[in-house]
Protein backbone atom coordinates (compact mmCIF):
# COMPACT_ATOMS: atom_id res chain seq x y z
CA UNK A 1 0.00 0.00 0.00
CA UNK A 2 2.66 2.16 0.72
CA UNK A 3 4.55 1.34 -2.32
CA UNK A 4 1.09 2.70 -4.27
CA UNK A 5 0.77 5.43 -2.45
CA UNK A 6 4.26 6.51 -2.85
CA UNK A 7 3.73 6.08 -7.09
CA UNK A 8 0.51 8.10 -6.90
CA UNK A 9 2.80 10.86 -5.61
CA UNK A 10 5.25 10.72 -7.59
CA UNK A 11 3.14 10.54 -10.85
CA UNK A 12 0.81 13.67 -9.08
CA UNK A 13 4.12 15.85 -8.98
CA UNK A 14 5.84 14.64 -11.99
CA UNK A 15 3.46 12.64 -14.41
CA UNK A 16 3.75 13.53 -17.76
CA UNK A 17 7.83 13.00 -17.85
CA UNK A 18 7.20 9.24 -15.46
CA UNK A 19 4.72 8.46 -18.48
CA UNK A 20 7.01 9.61 -21.15
CA UNK A 21 10.19 8.27 -19.43
CA UNK A 22 8.54 5.09 -18.81
CA UNK A 23 7.79 4.28 -22.04
CA UNK A 24 11.68 3.58 -21.93
CA UNK A 25 11.81 0.80 -19.81
CA UNK A 26 9.91 -2.40 -20.04
CA UNK A 27 8.51 -3.10 -16.34
CA UNK A 28 7.10 0.73 -16.87
CA UNK A 29 5.93 0.63 -20.10
CA UNK A 30 3.68 -2.62 -18.90
CA UNK A 31 2.21 -1.09 -15.30
CA UNK A 32 2.54 3.24 -16.14
CA UNK A 33 -1.19 3.06 -17.59
CA UNK A 34 -2.64 1.38 -14.41
CA UNK A 35 -0.55 3.45 -12.38
CA UNK A 36 -1.70 6.95 -14.24
CA UNK A 37 -5.30 5.65 -14.41
CA UNK A 38 -5.03 4.69 -9.88
CA UNK A 39 -3.21 8.46 -9.55
CA UNK A 40 -6.33 9.77 -11.50
CA UNK A 41 -4.17 11.17 -14.40
CA UNK A 42 -6.39 13.05 -17.04
CA UNK A 43 -6.80 11.03 -19.81
CA UNK A 44 -5.78 12.95 -22.37
CA UNK A 45 -2.66 14.27 -20.74
CA UNK A 46 -1.66 10.73 -20.58
CA UNK A 47 -2.26 10.23 -23.75
CA UNK A 48 -0.15 12.93 -25.14
CA UNK A 49 3.02 11.84 -23.07
CA UNK A 50 2.75 8.16 -23.72
CA UNK A 51 2.07 8.99 -27.42
CA UNK A 52 5.47 11.11 -27.43
CA UNK A 53 7.02 8.71 -25.17
CA UNK A 54 6.03 5.80 -27.60
CA UNK A 55 7.26 8.22 -31.01
CA UNK A 56 10.27 8.97 -29.77
CA UNK A 57 11.12 5.78 -28.44
CA UNK A 58 10.28 3.77 -31.60
CA UNK A 59 12.13 5.79 -33.70
CA UNK A 60 15.42 5.98 -31.57
CA UNK A 61 15.59 2.42 -31.65
CA UNK A 62 14.80 1.48 -35.41
CA UNK A 63 17.51 4.47 -36.28
CA UNK A 64 20.12 2.92 -33.66
CA UNK A 65 19.22 -0.44 -35.26
CA UNK A 66 19.24 0.84 -38.93
CA UNK A 67 22.75 3.07 -38.21
CA UNK A 68 24.26 -0.47 -36.21
CA UNK A 69 23.52 -1.99 -39.48
CA UNK A 70 24.59 -0.06 -41.52
CA UNK A 71 28.09 0.61 -39.76
CA UNK A 72 28.41 -3.30 -39.30
CA UNK A 73 28.34 -3.26 -43.65
CA UNK A 74 30.56 -0.47 -43.86
CA UNK A 75 32.67 -1.96 -41.78
CA UNK A 76 32.58 -5.39 -42.96
CA UNK A 77 33.47 -4.16 -46.28
CA UNK A 78 36.43 -1.80 -45.64
CA UNK A 79 38.22 -4.50 -43.40
CA UNK A 80 36.55 -7.76 -43.98
CA UNK A 81 34.28 -10.34 -42.48
CA UNK A 82 37.06 -10.84 -40.09
CA UNK A 83 38.05 -8.02 -38.61
CA UNK A 84 34.40 -6.91 -38.51
CA UNK A 85 33.70 -9.88 -36.27
CA UNK A 86 36.57 -8.70 -34.20
CA UNK A 87 35.41 -5.11 -33.84
CA UNK A 88 31.38 -6.96 -32.88
CA UNK A 89 33.04 -9.10 -30.32
CA UNK A 90 35.47 -6.43 -28.59
CA UNK A 91 32.06 -4.59 -28.38
CA UNK A 92 30.19 -7.06 -27.21
CA UNK A 93 32.65 -7.85 -24.40
CA UNK A 94 33.32 -4.35 -23.30
CA UNK A 95 29.51 -3.78 -22.50
CA UNK A 96 29.22 -7.12 -20.76
CA UNK A 97 32.42 -6.10 -18.64
CA UNK A 98 30.29 -2.81 -18.43
CA UNK A 99 27.56 -4.08 -16.54
CA UNK A 100 29.22 -6.96 -14.85
CA UNK A 101 30.82 -3.76 -12.89
CA UNK A 102 28.23 -1.38 -12.39
CA UNK A 103 25.99 -4.13 -10.96
CA UNK A 104 28.84 -4.86 -8.42
CA UNK A 105 29.10 -1.24 -7.76
CA UNK A 106 25.43 -1.28 -7.23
Amino acid sequence: RHRIDAARDFLARRGGTAVFLGRWTAFFRAVMPALAGTAHMPYPRFLAFNVAGGGSWGVTVVLVGYLAGASYAHIEKLLGRGAALVVAAVAVTAVVVWQVRRRRAE
